[in-house]
């Protein structure tokens, strides 16, 4: 009504259904596209829709209204607001909102507001005002059970208004006792779905299904899977396709779900969906379990850059019919679906979040095959995945361990799942210092995959970039240079150069580059990496820091003090949130800045960041890594340019140390550092 009356003072009003942020991006991708064609059809969605809110909504003459409609959550409007060009207007059952918002108290309807209404929206020439009111003075006036007695009047003609309002009093005699929503919701509802199984016999069935799942964009497919199991009435309303078809539109119809023909999806109104599984609260388990495997059926195998979009469409319904499911009932389904929305999650960076399923996961599989089972060997290389990339290598590693001893017990030594082991042990190792033994199974990896694969597979290239990263970190830069360019060439060629994996590499080659010393030619590499990066993932994925970080060295040592700093602040809030503020990458980012700050003389704030970089290194890594060699060697320099020359012997000794043990005395950092040592001498 806002929106209405004030439509002359904004350029635009737009509605977007924020009670989940898939419903927030699927609203702001419809208002870019009309002024981006194709903006919708992006691969990543999320990227797409920050950049509607990041740069199509300034410009014009007049500000751009977005309506947040329905929020539960008052993070996602603060994460989705545009700071620039627009204002909010957000509808919300919550009355708990931030300072900075004007809130505005809406009851319900008058009763001669609600009775216009009923007479309007039923079309029903037989529904004067006098029943009209009768029947919203027993629904309390409440707008959302009055659209359900106005769609029902409207779609029944032979039940007369007397005969609906006497219908309704006989059911909210029977609310349940603990409802989580008014009684008049449970009233017309009951009513709503007795006419819907009068025109469609599955219809009970099919939104007690539905219910399970988010209320948002239920996906179409979701309703299409053969189960293997579940209760009977469902069973027979997804087996009959035409009915199935048929139940849909009737609770179309009758406002019981709205269909979206874009996205082939459905919304459930929240209290509806309450009531909904009331409907079958005594046998809930088993509705739960059914969604659980429709779900497991429709979220992709095989989860990789290809497959994101259908795995981001069915996460938030996998996710719900996953938290609706007691944790002391584990159908095989259950941990299937479990362990694919983890290695979904650990492809998008979110790490906290895949960390509960990875769990959850293993505990099914465990429960259904047994600890050695191949299965089992799979959901305990996701779970040592997560480790890994939360930094927490000491948990990571027997897991990844027991993943390979499974599967070459069960598979044999040569098979792809054992190269995958191996492939994942060989990067544990070297982020544990270990690159002897990082580099052997690096090696057997690549002979599984070339030998099961061909020379020009992906995972092959991606078995070089980890074999010449462990090169590039014990400075066998020759040995590294081949590999990478090998493996760019490959990835190019079968996943196309706008592909993340080909990032990855290019990303990779840049630093092989600039450990080199070779700024110029890492530079392309790095803006086109960081851009290809930008287009497919999400703005917060920690790849994307990654490539933040690269560039800002190459900055860096060009002088580029300003733009360095830029970007090295936005990689260190990408890894904060993604790993927490003692994760080493972070400490990776604050030693760069400390760096800036000593090439602008900086000195107190330079140490300062010194200071605090080693010691999450030293605590994430442990004393003796090569990382906290580096930390120490930078430290040093530092203090030599102070003129404190003790200070800085001390911290190099201890450097030097670290670097002859792990690195070995001719590696080229271990050299560097025993030549300044011996300067200061």
């Amino acid at each position: 009504e806002y929106a209405w009356r004030s439509r002359e003072n904004y350029a635009v009003a737009w509605w977007l259904n924020a009670e989940t942020e898939n419903g927030i991006i699927d609203g702001l991708l419809s208002l870019g596209s009309l002024f981006v064609r194709g903006l919708d059809q992006m691969r990543d969605r999320r990227v797409a829709a920050q950049q509607v809110v990041g740069t199509m909504l300034t410009g014009f003459s007049k500000p751009v209204l977005l309506i947040f409609d329905n929020v539960e959550d008052e993070r996602l409007v603060n994460a989705w607001r545009p700071r620039t060009g627009a204002q909010a207007l957000v509808t919300s059952r919550s009355a708990a909102w931030g300072a900075g918002t004007a809130e505005i108290a809406l009851g319900t309807w008058s009763v001669d507001e609600a009775s216009r209404y009923l007479c309007e929206e039923s079309g029903r020439d037989d529904l004067d005002r006098a029943a009209a009111e009768s029947i919203a003075l027993a629904l309390g006036a409440l707008p959302l059970a009055l659209a359900h007695a106005a769609a029902y009047l409207r779609t029944t003609r032979m039940v007369t208004p007397e005969r609906y309002l006497q219908r309704i009093k006989q059911h909210l005699s029977g609310v349940p006792r603990y409802a989580e929503y008014p009684r008049s919701v449970f009233a017309t509802f009951t009513e709503a779905i007795t006419e819907a199984e009068k025109a469609a016999p599955s219809a009970a069935a099919v939104l007690s299904f539905a219910a399970w799942f988010s209320p948002d964009e239920i996906p179409d497919e979701l309703f299409r899977q053969s189960l293997g199991s579940g209760p009977k009435s469902l069973l027979a309303a997804l087996e009959d396709e035409l009915g199935l078809d048929d139940a849909l539109g009737v609770l179309d119809r009758l406002s019981l779900l709205r269909f979206a023909e874009p996205s082939r999806a459905y919304d459930m109104h929240r209290l509806v969906q309450l009531a909904a599984r009331d409907l079958v609260d005594d046998v809930s388990i088993a509705w739960v379990e059914s969604a659980v495997e429709a779900a497991n059926l429709a979220f992709p195998d095989d989860v990789k850059f290809d497959t994101w979009e259908q795995c981001e469409r069915i996460l938030p319904h996998a996710r719900a019919a996953l938290d609706a499911l007691p944790s002391s009932v584990m159908p095989q389904a259950a941990g299937e679906l479990a362990r694919k929305c983890s290695r979904y999650l650990i492809d998008r960076a979110m790490y906290l979040e895949a960390e509960p399923l990875a769990l959850r996961a293993l505990t099914v599989i465990e429960s259904a095959f047994g600890s050695e089972h191949l299965q089992a060997a799979s959901a305990v290389g996701n779970l040592s995945q997560v480790y890994f990339y939360e930094g927490r290598y000491a948990e990571a590693e027997p897991l990844s361990r027991r993943a390979f001893a499974i599967r070459e017990k069960e598979l044999g030594p040569e098979h792809l799942e054992v190269a995958d082991s191996l492939n994942n042990l060989g990067n544990l190792s070297i982020y544990l210092g270990h690159y002897d033994e990082a580099e052997l199974l690096h090696r057997r990896a690549l002979a599984i995959r070339e030998k099961l694969l061909g020379p020009e597979d992906p995972l092959v290239a991606a078995s070089l970039t980890n074999l010449a990263m462990g090169y590039v970190d014990q400075g066998r830069y020759g040995e590294a240079e081949p590999l990478c360019l090998r493996a760019l060439d490959i990835l190019e060629k079968t996943l196309g150069p706008e592909h993340p994996d080909t990032a990855l590499s290019l990303g990779n080659l840049a630093n092989l580059y600039f450990s080199q010393e070779r700024y110029d030619e890492a530079e392309p590499l790095c803006v086109r990496a960081l851009a290809i990066r930008e287009r497919t993932l999400r703005p917060d994925h920690s790849d994307i820091a990654f490539s933040l970080n690269n560039l800002a060295i190459v900055y860096y040592h060009q002088t580029r003090y300003d733009e360095a700093e830029r970007l090295l602040v936005r990689a260190r809030e990408i890894w904060e949130k993604a790993h927490g503020s003692e994760h080493h990458y972070v400490g990776e980012s604050i030693n760069n800045l400390a760096g800036i700050h000593r090439g602008r003389r900086q000195y107190d704030e330079a140490e300062a960041l010194y200071l605090r970089a080693l010691a999450i290194r030293e605590k994430a890594l442990g004393a003796e890594h090569p990382y906290v060699g580096a930390s120490l060697v930078d430290l040093a320099s530092l203090y030599g340019d102070l003129g404190r020359y003790d200070d800085a012997k001390l911290v190099y000794e201890r450097a030097l140390a670290i670097q002859e043990k792990e690195l070995g005395p001719d590696h080229p950092s271990t050299s560097r550092t025993r030549a300044a040592l011996a300067a200061l001498q």
